[in-house]
C-alpha cells in the first residue's frame, strides 16, 4: 500500500484533527498552505500548495511531524558522496588525515624532501594506496549533503529545526581541533533529534566530539590536588597503594586543570539564557561536574583500551562512540548547582543531572521558546506568544513536535504581522529559488562563495552564538545588493552549482504565479516589468571574485564547476525569473 494512501487511511480512523487557526486570521487555504511551506520548509517546490491544500494544512502538518515520509530520492543522492559522509566520528581522522600528518607521511615515503612544494599528485596516490583521502573532502562533503538534504528531502520540517539547532549548539569549522567531526556532529547529533526530545538533544551535543573540542571541554580536568572518581573506585576495589600510585601517576600527566567555556555556553547559550538565573560560582561548579567528559576521536586514551579495558572499566571508564568518560579526570569533590546538592564520589552521572536539572529549568523554556518564535513568528514575538510556546515545552517535557504543533496552532503565527515578516538567510534563499524552480544544486566553490558573499559562510561563524536570525543582521546596503545580483546571476546560468531549465515562454504572471504562489501583487509585477523593459537589466557581468573566500576545511578549495547553457531564447525568461527572485516578496519567508 502506497505512504500516502495508508496515511490518509490512518487520519481518518482518528477523531478529527484541531483546525488551525487560519481563516479567522483572514488566510485562504491556499495563503495558509504557502506560509507553512515557507515557515516549516525551504518554500514550496512545483506542486506542492496543490498538495497541502488537497491534504488539508492539518494532515500535512502531522505528516511532517509524524517523520515517516520516503526519501528515496534524497537516499539515492546521498548515496552517491564520498565516504566521509558515512564514517562514524572516532574513524574520521583514520581516513582523512590532516594536512600536516599527510605532509609527514609524504616525507616518510619519500615523496618529498623537507621545505620542498609537494607533488599533489604523488600524494594522492600515496593516501589512495593507504586507503586514505584528502582532508578537503570532509569540508566539501559537509556542504554537499546540507545541501542535498534541504533540497529534496520531504522532511523538510525536520530539516529546517536542523539548520536552527545547529546554529544553536554551533559549532564552527574554524576550529581546526573540531571540523574533522563536524560532519557527523549534524549526522549523528543535531538531525535525528531534531524532532525528538529537547534532552536527548542536549545530551548528543554535550557528548559529541566536535562540541567537546570546541568549547574546550575535552581538556577540562580536575586539579592534580583532587580526589577524581577513579581515585575513590581504586580505594574501593583495596589496590594496593603503589599500584595506586604508579597509576595516579599515569593520569596526572593528563591534567590540565578547570576549563569553564562549555558550562558557561551551555547555560547562557543552549539552556537557560544570560538572564536565566545562575551565577559565576555555577558556572565554576557546572564545569567540575562535567571534568571528564572528553573525547576518545583522534586522541584515545591508550592506557584503557585493548587489554586494559577491564582496568578502565573497573574503576569508572566509560567509552561510547567517540565520548569517554575519563574517571581519573572527574572532579569527585561535592558540589552545588542552581540549588541542587551533588554529594561527592559521584561520576559521570554528575553531568547527565546537569542537564536533567536546565532542561526542566523554567529559564530554558522562556530561552528556547524566545529563539522558535524569532525563527518561525517574527523577529519581535509578542511576549504572550513566547510564554504560549514556553508551557508547551515544559508541559510536554522538552517534546519538539508538541512544541511545533503549538506554534502552528498559535494565533501568532498566523497573525497578519507574521505574513512575510521574515528574511530568508543567503542558505534559504539559494535553496528555496532551487526548489521553485525544480532545479539542481551541486556544491562548488562559487555557490558557496555566493552565500558567503550575502553574509553566510556556512558552518564558519565563529562564535559559539550561530548566526543571528534576525533581518538587521542579514539586510544591508550591501547584502541587499549581492542578494540582487545573486539572483540574477543564478537565474542566467552564472552560478555553477545552481541549474534549472528555464523554457522559452517568458510570461511575467505565469513566473509570478510559479514562484510567488498567492503571493504577489499588481505593484510586483509591474515593477517587473518596468525592469524587463530597460535593456540595461538584460546585461550582466560575471561574477568571479568573492568578498568572503570559501573555507571548507583547509586548503586549496577545488569545488569548481560548469556553468547552466542557456538558449539565446532563453535568456529573456531566465533574465524575468532572475528579477522576481531579486524582489522583497520572494526575499522574504
Amino acid at each position: 500500500m502506497r505512504p500516502l494512501v495508508l496515511l490518509l487511511i490512518l487520519l481518518t480512523a482518528l477523531p478529527a484533527l484541531a483546525e488551525l487557526p487560519y481563516r479567522k486570521h483572514g488566510w485562504s487555504t491556499e495563503e495558509a498552505a504557502v506560509h507553512l511551506l515557507s515557515r516549516f520548509t525551504y518554500g514550496p517546490r512545483p506542486g506542492d500548495v496543490d498538495k497541502v491544500v488537497r491534504m488539508g494544512p492539518e494532515a500535512w502538518l502531522e505528516q511532517q511531524l509524524a517523520g515517516r515520509l520516503s526519501d528515496r530520492e534524497l537516499e539515492r543522492k546521498l548515496a552517491e558522496l564520498p565516504e566521509a559522509y558515512t564514517l562514524a566520528d572516532q574513524d574520521v581522522l583514520a581516513k582523512y588525515p590532516r594536512p600536516g600528518q599527510i605532509r609527514r607521511m609524504a616525507e616518510r615515503e619519500g615523496l618529498i624532501a623537507e621545505g620542498e612544494r609537494p607533488d599533489r599528485r604523488a600524494v594522492f596516490q600515496m593516501l589512495q594506496e593507504k586507503g586514505m583521502h584528502p582532508f578537503l573532502e570532509l569540508g566539501n562533503t559537509l556542504f554537499a549533503q546540507k545541501l542535498l538534504h534541504a533540497r529534496h528531502s520531504e522532511h523538510g520540517l525536520r530539516e529546517v529545526l536542523t539548520d536552527f539547532w545547529f546554529n544553536h549548539f554551533n559549532v564552527s569549522l574554524s576550529n581546526n581541533r573540531c571540523a574533522p567531526f563536524i560532519l557527523a556532529y549534524e549526522r549523528d547529533a543535531i538531525r535525528p533529534n531534531a524532532l525528538g526530545s529537547f534532552r536527548e538533544l542536549l545530551g548528543a551535543t554535550a557528548k559529541h566530539p566536535a562540541m567537546l573540542l570546541y568549547l574546550d571541554n575535552a581538556g577540562s580536568s580536575a586539579s592534580k590536588e583532587a580526589m577524581s572518581t577513579a581515585d575513590t573506585r581504586m580505594d574501593e576495589m583495596g589496590m594496593s597503594p603503589r599500584r595506586k600510585e604508579r597509576m595516579q601517576q599515569r593520569m596526572s600527566k593528563r591534567k590540565k586543570g578547570l576549563n569553564e567555556n562549555y558550562a558557561r555556553e551551555l547555560m547562557e547559550l543552549h539552556t537557560l539564557g544570560v538572564d536565566g538565573g545562575y551565577d559565576q560560582e555555577d558556572v565554576v561548579e557546572v564545569a567540575r561536574a562535567f571534568t571528564g567528559w572528553t573525547t576518545a576521536a583522534g586522541r584515545p586514551l591508550k592506557q584503557f583500551q585493548g587489554r586494559k579495558a577491564r582496568m578502565g572499566k573497573a574503576i569508572g571508564v566509560e567509552m561510547e562512540g567517540g565520548f569517554i568518560f575519563a574517571s581519573p579526570l572527574h572532579d569527585a569533590g561535592p558540589k552545588r548547582i542552581l540549588g541542587y546538592s551533588f554529594p561527592a564520589g559521584g561520576g559521570r552521572e554528575e553531568g547527565e543531572r546537569v542537564l536533567d536539572i536546565l532542561t526542566e529549568h523554567p529559564s530554558t523554556a522562556h530561552h528556547i521558546a524566545h529563539k522558535l518564535a524569532v525563527r518561525f513568528i517574527s523577529d519581535t514575538p509578542k511576549e504572550s506568544h513566547v510564554k504560549e510556546i514556553a508551557q508547551s515545552f515544559q508541559g510536554s517535557g522538552g517534546d519538539m513536535k508538541q512544541v511545533m504543533r503549538t506554534i502552528a496552532h498559535s494565533d501568532g503565527f498566523w497573525d497578519k504581522e507574521s505574513r512575510r515578516a521574515k528574511v530568508k538567510s543567503p542558505f534559504e534563499l539559494v535553496v528555496s529559488a532551487n526548489r521553485a524552480l525544480g532545479g539542481e544544486l551541486t556544491p562548488t566553490r562559487q555557490l558557496y562563495g555566493w552565500m558567503a558573499k550575502m553574509g553566510q559562510p556556512l558552518y564558519n561563524y565563529q562564535a559559539p552564538t550561530g548566526f543571528p536570525d534576525e533581518a538587521d543582521f542579514w539586510v544591508s546596503s550591501a547584502t541587499v545588493l549581492n542578494r540582487v545580483n545573486f539572483a540574477l546571476q543564478a537565474a542566467r546560468g552564472e552560478v555553477p552549482g545552481f541549474s534549472y531549465s528555464p523554457g522559452r515562454e517568458g510570461d511575467v504572471s505565469q513566473l509570478l504565479r510559479t514562484l510567488l504562489p498567492h503571493q504577489a501583487t499588481q505593484e510586483t509585477r509591474a515593477q517587473v516589468e518596468a525592469l524587463l523593459a530597460d535593456s540595461d537589466n538584460l546585461q550582466l557581468e560575471r561574477v568571479t571574485q568573492f568578498e568572503v573566500r570559501p573555507n571548507l576545511g583547509g586548503g586549496r578549495n577545488r569545488l569548481v564547476g560548469e556553468r547552466m547553457r542557456l538558449a539565446p531564447e532563453e535568456t529573456r525568461t531566465a533574465t524575468t525569473v532572475g528579477l522576481i527572485l531579486g524582489t522583497p516578496e520572494f526575499q522574504r519567508r
